[in-house]
């Protein structure tokens, strides 16, 4: 059986306006716009929604759009979703593109866009004709080899790839990016643990499967108590979290303590999002040492998808997490940097868009990024908003340095004006 494709709408692209090769490659299903989200995951397997956008013919593809994301679906909320829109829509597609993450095509296209991004999406490749065969392209060039948004940055339910199963038998997982979660065995578990306890736990989790030295602990958490009462501390809290993992199915003997190091059973399946981000990070850099770029960019946006807040964001008032968290917001700010410039220079402008956007959102005070916003803008003859990034820029810079854009970002302004004019 062909790859199933669920195609919403006809105002734009319609079943019977594709050409027998596409539908040899795909089944496509063909619903009308009015079909129930909430019901889409009775239709069986499929692995992408095309979704039509002409809100002046009644079919308003961003609000079905928003009733699927707004569901609690797991088919449709798992399949790549494709908005096809007029290249009219450019502008509204793109205001949306920035707040939510979905790929898209503006007509008019060929089809061999719609059959190279399906392609895409399935994650295969199917027979082409030869290339002397081939129709040529009137899509614009910005949209060519555009990497499905859906990589950009989405964090399924609990964080984790896609490829790996959803439930897996006696295995921790841990959340440290934003606040401290815990799941295992396919559910969260309640941490009611009182602060020291919990920040003590979070602590020992994240250096497993290394072992702590119970000195360190006191003086950490502890740093104006006495020895005896720094220790009686410690022990009470160690109580705490034992009598907590008992309760919560792990036992209290996961935790154990010898020759004055505490650290959990070497046996315990785990992962964390902090480890799975720089596992990528390091993946990523790899690839762009082998010039390989593609993968390079699909590893950094799997980086990117763990990365949802600051480290342990509860408790930035901490020593350590605060030094953790400027770690990894330092690596999350430099990956998104080198890539929004990477996808800039090849012409994605949408990415690059997407990615300097997040790292504006991070740390505003980047002009770099402003002017890279910015050159995006331009050359999408979007002026007026080139011109807004401008006045953000200059405010952001205003507000937290008390000094103005450079000449640099300035001259910028200028040439834009005009080239836009």
């Amino acid at each position: 059986m062909p790859p199933k494709v669920l195609l919403m709408g006809n105002a734009i692209v319609s079943k019977a306006k594709l050409s027998p090769s596409v539908l040899s490659f795909f089944e496509v299903i063909e619903l009308p716009m009015q079909f129930p989200a909430n019901t889409l995951d009775y239709l069986g397997d499929f692995f992408a929604l095309l979704i039509n956008h002409a809100p002046e013919e009644g079919e308003d593809g961003l609000a079905t759009l928003k009733n699927i994301r707004q569901s609690s679906l797991q088919k449709a909320q798992d399949a790549e979703i494709v908005l096809i829109a007029q290249e009219s829509a450019k502008e509204e597609i793109i205001s949306a593109f920035r707040g939510d993450f979905f790929d898209f095509l503006l007509w008019p296209f060929e089809e061999e866009a719609l059959i190279q991004r399906l392609e895409r999406h399935l994650g295969k490749m199917v027979a082409h004709e030869p290339a002397q065969n081939k129709k040529s392209w009137s899509l614009s060039e910005m949209f060519n080899h555009f990497l499905p948004a859906a990589n950009l940055g989405i964090a399924p339910n609990w964080i984790q790839d896609k490829d790996r199963p959803i439930e897996q038998k006696n295995l921790l997982r841990l959340q440290f990016f934003g606040p401290f979660e815990v799941f295992y065995d396919g559910r969260q578990l309640a941490c009611d643990l009182q602060r020291k306890p919990k920040l003590l736990l979070s602590y020992i989790l994240f250096q497993h499967p290394k072992p702590v030295h119970r000195d360190q602990l006191m003086d950490w958490i502890w740093p104006d108590v006495d020895g005896d009462s720094a220790r009686n501390s410690l022990n009470n809290a160690v109580f705490h979290i034992r009598r907590w993992l008992d309760q919560s199915g792990l036992g209290a003997h996961t935790l154990l303590f010898k020759d004055n190091f505490y650290h959990f059973k070497s046996s315990l399946q785990w992962e964390s999002d902090v480890a799975l981000f720089g596992a990528h990070l390091r993946q990523a850099r790899q690839y762009e040492h082998e010039n390989n770029w593609e993968l390079a960019a699909n590893a950094y946006h799997k980086a990117f998808a763990y990365y949802r807040a600051g480290f342990l964001e509860e408790w930035q008032d901490d020593l350590w997490v605060l030094k953790e968290s400027d770690r990894f917001k330092e690596q999350y700010l430099l990956s998104l940097d080198k890539l929004s410039q990477r996808y800039f220079e090849q012409e994605q402008l949408e990415a690059a868009m997407v990615l300097t956007q997040r790292l504006l959102d991070a740390d505003p005070l980047q002009e770099e990024a402003h002017r890279r916003l910015m050159r995006c803008y331009g050359r999408l003859g979007l002026r007026e908003k080139a011109i807004k990034q401008f006045e953000q820029c200059k405010l952001a810079l205003n507000r937290y340095l008390k000094t103005g854009p450079s000449s640099q970002t300035i001259h910028l302004l200028g040439q834009i004006q005009q080239q836009c004019a």
